[in-house]
């Protein structure tokens, strides 16, 4: 069983974070927050404004969510905040992933 994700309302810009609101279809809704340092790491964002950290985070959105979709496993807290760690976990999880596929379609010696 899957559960499915959608965005429940347009992300926001606070001090120092954009603030989204996902829906889970079997947890419900979760708010979570990505730092401006996640976004400044990981989604190239640029300048310290509220409309560069959105510009970034409407650029990477896909991204974002999968990153908010393993943060759920950290449990459901009233806001989830998705640091550069989380960021980090993520990418070493695609980065191992890459790797097995690129060994899976390898020739094997003595082929």
């Amino acid at each position: 069983m899957t559960d499915d994700i959608m965005r429940a309302s347009p992300a926001v810009a606070d001090t120092g974070c954009v603030r989204f609101t996902v829906f889970f279809e079997l947890k419900g809704p979760q708010v979570f927050e990505v730092t401006e340092e996640a976004l400044r790491a990981y989604c190239d964002a640029r300048g310290g404004g509220a409309e560069q950290l959105l510009e970034s985070f409407r650029r990477h959105e896909s991204e974002i969510l999968a990153v908010a979709r393993s943060a759920m496993s950290r449990g459901h807290p009233a806001v989830l905040r998705l640091t550069t760690t989380d960021f980090q976990k993520s990418n070493d999880r695609s980065s191992a992933t890459a790797a097995a596929d690129v060994n899976q379609g390898a020739p094997r010696a003595g082929a």
